[in-house]
């Protein structure tokens, strides 16, 4: 970027304090303001700078394993032209606001890590980094703007760049409010902000662009794949190792940072066969690195501790059941790993020893600051929760009595159960978030598809009206919104089950929307569909030359029910 300056990060808070002081004017950042932006700067450059992978026992440089984050405005892969991408940093330059959308281990995080590192260094920004799953971050961000709004604003050269990470880990309530006050800071024209959420949360009256973070192209995971396996050891050809994924079916799996970091944590077994499914592969990461405990234990590091490598799985589980939250304090995570050794009758640990082994050796649950502890992603924790949470009863008791906090860590605890049916029929009910379903679809939840493709109409019934923007006897145009599109990954039995109970409904406005959404998935996956199906679709719109114009995001595209590949 023009405009770099040299500064080392040691020096990074108090250079970002005068920069702060200067912007505010001299003199007039309040003693309680000042003492507020040391301790904001001290903790983001503190995590900002450093990264921890699963599996790895420290955290490293953020340089040493970053691969350039892209962005674009489509999340179409059938239409590659329109995909083309840009950088954080292209949007800064242009004075753009944007929320980026990204599916849980995309990289949401390391983005905005990376970002505010490298604004560091221009004399041009003054970024800020406001973490939402921090403790009092919203409290953060309203005073910020308070004092913002005492000085004369329109005089400042320097532009303040805000980086706020995570609405969607935080309540409904705490979501408004952020919104509520980004609107706030916008309308001030002092900067831009650039708002980070999981994919399927509804983003409550911001309306600025929206980007997706781009997959791993092949450079991209190559050079993932390289540092990765220079920084945790190991013997693999990063190439070799990607190919032979890829012949295997699992490309998909190596484009997507977090998993691939997984990947490669199991490759570190060649004899191992991957899961296929986001939480499989967490389980299978974590039996890895149970074993490796297991294993290196009696070599290099002798425990005081009389753990096996399961249990101290178990302890984490525990942990990240009390903590209901990704970071908690030290009280809390003393409190529950002394419970779990309580419960295994294990008596004299130094719990703070116990606590710095299982860092060092899983690189799950690692100190994030003196007085906090906090697990490395977000989806190791709900994992981690959801399977204690089932594992000891209390999931289907709390559901019975009446829990309606439908959340990842619920779409993952469904996905862990035998049968999910009436557990995600209920979340349906309630009218869950679009993630938990989509959870569910992408860990293989077991369910009933009839059962729940009737609870999803009954669902679009209610929400979906609006969407479709003209339907005559010829043909039909919509438009699927990102908030209630959970098509995509659906299998193709759900589809079929879906496409059967909306063909029999009387609403014709609501069956016809529905049915053209799963007609979209069926040319988009190029899914061939049942000949009794199929008949049943043209008995439905009377014609095989119905015409079809679906919109998703910025792309749309047409085709006539002909154009559906059957058998």
């Amino acid at each position: 970027m023009n405009g770099n300056v040299s500064i080392e990060l040691g020096d990074a808070v108090p250079y970002l304090i005068e920069c702060v002081k200067s912007w505010f004017g001299k003199d007039k950042l309040s003693t309680e303001a000042k003492a507020r932006f040391e301790r904001l700067f001290g903790m983001s450059i503190n995590m900002a700078s450093h990264i921890q992978c699963i599996g790895m026992w420290k955290p490293i440089p953020i340089k040493d394993i970053y691969q350039p984050t892209r962005l674009n405005q489509s999340f179409l892969s059938m239409i590659p032209e329109l995909n083309e991408d840009v950088t954080i940093i292209n949007l800064i330059r242009s004075n753009r606001n944007a929320i980026i959308l990204a599916g849980p281990g995309d990289g949401k995080t390391t983005l905005m890590h990376w970002t505010y590192i490298q604004l560091l260094k221009n004399k041009e920004y003054i970024p800020i980094l406001i973490t939402l799953r921090w403790p009092n971050s919203i409290i953060d961000l309203e005073k910020l703007i308070l004092d913002i709004r005492k000085v004369n604003i329109y005089s400042r050269k320097k532009k303040l760049i805000l980086l706020v990470d995570g609405y969607d880990e935080i309540p409904l309530k705490g979501r408004k409010k952020v919104s509520q006050l980004l609107s706030e800071f916008s309308s001030l024209n002092i900067g831009n902000f650039y708002l980070t959420c999981r994919t399927h949360y509804e983003i409550y009256d911001i309306k600025q662009d929206i980007f997706w973070i781009a997959n791993f192209n092949n450079d991209d995971r190559l050079g993932f794949c390289n540092s990765f396996i220079k920084i945790y050891g190991g013997d693999s050809n990063p190439s070799e190792l990607l190919n032979n994924l890829d012949e295997r079916g699992f490309e998909s799996f190596t484009r997507h940072p977090l998993m691939l970091a997984l990947v490669c944590l199991l490759q570190s077994i060649p004899t191992q066969e991957l899961p296929r499914t986001p939480i499989g592969l967490i389980r299978r990461a974590i039996d890895i690195l149970t074993l490796r405990w297991d294993e290196s234990k009696p070599l290099s590091r002798p425990s005081i501790i009389p753990l096996d490598g399961e249990e101290r799985v178990r302890c984490l589980m525990k942990i990240a059941y009390e903590m209901k939250a990704i970071i908690s304090s030290n009280e809390t995570v003393y409190e529950a790993a002394r419970n779990h050794l309580i419960l295994r009758q294990i008596e004299g640990v130094d719990t703070r020893i116990f606590l710095k082994e299982l860092a060092q050796w899983y690189g799950i649950l690692i100190p994030v600051s003196l007085d906090e502890w906090g697990f490395v992603h977000r989806t190791i924790y709900d994992f981690l929760s959801a399977r204690y949470w089932v594992e000891c009863g209390k999931f289907a008791n709390d559901v019975d009595q009446g829990f309606s906090n439908w959340n990842t860590q619920s779409a993952y605890a469904m996905s862990l159960i035998p049968d999910a049916t009436r557990f995600l029929s209920k979340a349906i009910s309630h009218n869950c978030e679009m993630n938990v379903i989509n959870d569910c679809l992408v860990n293989n939840a077991v369910f009933n598809p009839d059962i729940i493709a009737d609870s999803i109409f009954k669902r679009y019934s209610k929400a979906m009206i609006g969407y479709c923007h003209y339907i005559s006897s010829q043909s039909l145009e919509a438009n699927i919104d990102n908030n209630y599109d959970m098509f995509r990954n659906a299998s193709i039995p759900f589809l079929d089950s879906i496409l059967i109970r909306a063909i029999k409904d009387s609403n014709k406005r609501v069956s016809s929307i529905i049915i053209a959404y799963t007609l979209f998935e069926f040319i988009n996956r190029s899914i061939r569909m049942k000949k009794h199906i199929y008949e049943q679709v043209l008995n439905y719109f009377r014609s095989a030359q119905f015409i079809f114009v679906i919109s998703k995001g910025y792309n749309s595209i047409k085709f006539i029910l002909d154009d559906i590949p059957r058998y």
